[in-house]
């Protein structure tokens, strides 16, 4: 763990590598429900460092724009005649 740095969100102990994989599944598990503020507030709440959790967050507000405007036909978007 990086206690030179601070950070350190569970003891460095036997059970490491359990609590490593149970906070990366929940970040996962987040991040898949594509709810940008579920994501940051798993984050916040598990005391998570995600590298890149802005442009991750960005993404997920993005994929859910896309499933929305995907599943709701708007006559003004049509597709270019080559495609």
């Amino acid at each position: 763990m990086a206690a030179g740095f601070g950070y350190v969100p569970f003891p460095a102990d036997s059970a490491v590598a359990f609590h490593l994989r149970e906070l990366d599944f929940e970040c996962v598990e987040a991040a898949g429900s594509l709810d940008s503020s579920l994501f940051l507030e798993t984050l916040e709440q598990r005391g998570a460092t995600v590298c890149g959790s802005g442009p991750v967050s960005l993404l997920l507000d993005v994929m859910q724009l896309l499933a929305a405007m995907k599943s709701t036909r708007r006559p003004w978007i049509t597709r270019h005649p080559e495609t």
